[in-house]
Order: structure tokens, then sequence, then C-alpha cells
């Protein structure tokens, strides 16, 4: 079997094992990355989609005949975008497959071959980078009435009541994301309204994604208390870092799914895959 990109000259060839709307967008010069698999030069699958935002791959369509399948066709397929996207010197894309435009069972072999699963588990994960916050005006002070302080410069009575804390929303966290997070102290806040800790927000790193910055925050936030810990995050790192990079914040549900959709650019990526 051979994976490569499917040219014009070959359009033809694979339409059948793409959907009409991936079609019509080649036809209409619309910038899709498609990617034909054949064997002995018979077309036998195809995979077709965008790339968003620079490093996001949302794919449009995905078919392999089953018996090529079996013989690694998808997988091979996935790795074949990998490696385009590297040779492009792309940063590793988000395999984001888009419901209502196939069989999520189609791609969930695939993914399960190279060893990527579908990321935070049932969480909703919400991923934006560092400029989108910036550009939506976050970084700028923030007076909602209340105190937000770096755990690095809590005295031992606020630093008492932070570990009660972190104990009480350790438990039933989803995914492992907080107990393997990596916290920088200089990135984790808690708030305060009248010398009584309300809640916290821990900025760190994880094994699995070392290049992106994760968030986690306590339990039963209000929306105002999650914007002045941003406001706070957001300031900090865009005074310290002259770089741009992936923000992930997890979180177990629906509460906040305003807040952040409400933000350009930000999106949750719960049953997305990770090239």
């Amino acid at each position: 079997m051979e994976a490569r990109i499917i040219s014009p000259d070959v359009r033809d060839r694979f339409k059948k094992l793409i959907t009409d709307g991936v079609n019509a967008a080649l036809a209409n010069g619309i910038p899709v990355i498609a990617i034909g698999l054949t064997e002995d030069d018979l077309p036998v699958g195809a995979l077709a989609g965008l790339l968003e935002e620079g490093d996001i791959f949302s794919v449009m369509s995905l078919y392999v005949d089953p018996k090529y399948r079996r013989r690694g066709g998808g997988t091979l397929l996935i790795e074949s975008l990998g490696k385009l996207l590297d040779d492009q010197n792309l940063p590793p894309a988000v395999l984001s497959y888009i419901e209502g435009e196939g069989d999520m069972d189609t791609i969930a072999p695939f993914m399960d071959a190279l060893g990527i699963a579908e990321d935070m588990g049932g969480e909703k994960l919400y991923y934006g980078r560092l400029s989108t916050y910036l550009d939506y005006g976050f970084g700028d002070s923030y007076d909602a009435g209340i105190e937000v302080k770096k755990v690095s410069q809590l005295q031992s009575v606020e630093i008492n009541a932070f570990k009660q804390l972190i104990h009480k929303n350790s438990t039933g966290v989803k995914g492992g994301a907080f107990t393997s997070l990596k916290p920088d102290k200089d990135l984790s806040y808690v708030i305060s309204d009248c010398g009584v800790v309300e809640g916290f927000m821990i900025a760190g790193h994880t094994k699995k994604h070392p290049e992106d910055l994760t968030i986690r925050f306590s339990e039963g936030l209000s929306e105002d208390r999650l914007r002045a810990f941003l406001e706070e995050l957001i300031g900090d790192l865009a005074s310290k870092d002259d770089k741009d990079f992936g923000i992930r914040i997890p979180v177990p549900d629906d509460r906040y799914a305003g807040f952040f959709e409400e933000i350009e650019g930000v999106r949750d990526i719960q049953h997305d895959y990770l090239l």
C-alpha cells in the first residue's frame, strides 16, 4: 500500500471514497488537504480535511476499504498526514473528527493503532493559544472586589487553606490531569474574599503535553472568579514570554461552556486526537 497527496490529475479516481462536501470543496479551490491510499495503483482509501488556526487539522472525510483497514491502511493515512505536516514545518496537529461527516467508529481503530487515545477522557478540554487570549483582551487588571495572590506569596494560614482545597478537589478528577500536572508556583494562584481563601488555579506542565500550559482550577468557581484568575495569569505570561504556546484547560462539565465559547479561537477538543 502507498499513501500520497491526491493531486488534481488523479482526483476523479478517489471521488467515490470522499464525501460529496469535500469533493465540492476541492472543485471550488478550497485548500483541502487530501491523501489517497492505493494498492497496486488501485484507490482503496482517502483522508481529507482542513488545517485551521495554524495547527488544528479537522477531518472532513475518512474512508478505507475494510479489507485494507485490517492491514493498517487507515494507520498509514494518519502517519502520512503527520509526516506531511512535519515536512512543512507545521506544528503537531490536533486531529479533530467533525460530527456528522462520518462514522466515529471509522477513525477510532486508526488512532488506537497509533497509541493515541481520546484526549482527557470524558471531560471538556478547552484549548487556545496565549495570543488568542491576548487578542481577546485578557491580561488587563480585573477588579471584582477580590484578591488574587500567587501561591509563592502565601502566608502560612493561607497555605493551609490552599492545601485543604487541593485535597478536596483531587478526588474524582478524570483523566489523571490533576495528579500528573507539575505546577509552576509563580503561575498558580489563590483567590480570597475578606481574607478567606475561596478557590485556586494551578498552571503547569504535564509529561504528555510539555509544550503546552495546562490549567486546573477548583470546583465551584463563579465566572467572575475564573475571569479574575485568567486575567492575572495571562498578564503574567505576556510579561515574561515572547513566544506563543497552547493553553489547555480541562473542566469536568458544561458549567463554563458559555464563558470559554465566547472567546474566539478557544475550542473544546475533548474528543479530538493528538498527532
